[in-house]
């Protein structure tokens, strides 16, 4: 599993999803209703489970992109935070805390995001249209 690395860029520079892309559909894990349990909206910074709004604070909500920009893959511990904190001291604790916090936005999906102990975080979702 590969880390990457965004150098010191803010999410915002990092080639987010285009407005023409629209959303990223996360469907692996299909709600009841048949339709794509994630709709994931970066520029509206919108999240959609089941189809439903989720409320999500700023820093959890840039962690799901993050890792869902390489879903299945091993995101760093470094990377995340240059990525969600740029030019921010930030302690491990505080990433361990905004993680709980997207995993208890995430419900019943939560067990999606896995800690890979002493390297980083990885969102477990293979079928992504974006």
């Amino acid at each position: 599993m590969a880390n990457h690395d965004f150098g010191s860029e803010p999410l915002d520079s990092l080639g987010q999803i285009n407005a023409d892309d629209g959303a990223a559909i996360l469907s692996e894990a299909s709600s009841d209703a048949g339709c794509a349990a994630f709709v994931l909206v970066p520029e509206a910074r919108l999240l959609l489970l089941d189809g439903r709004p989720v409320t999500i604070g700023g820093r959890a909500f840039d962690l799901l992109v993050v890792l869902t920009r390489y879903r299945g893959q091993t995101v760093s511990k470094e990377t995340i935070f240059r990525s969600v904190w740029p030019n921010t001291f930030v302690e491990e604790s505080n990433l361990r805390f905004q993680m709980g916090l997207l995993r208890k936005a995430l419900g019943r999906y939560r067990h999606l995001i896995i800690t890979i102990h002493g390297r980083g975080y990885l969102l477990a979702i293979d079928g992504v249209v974006i």
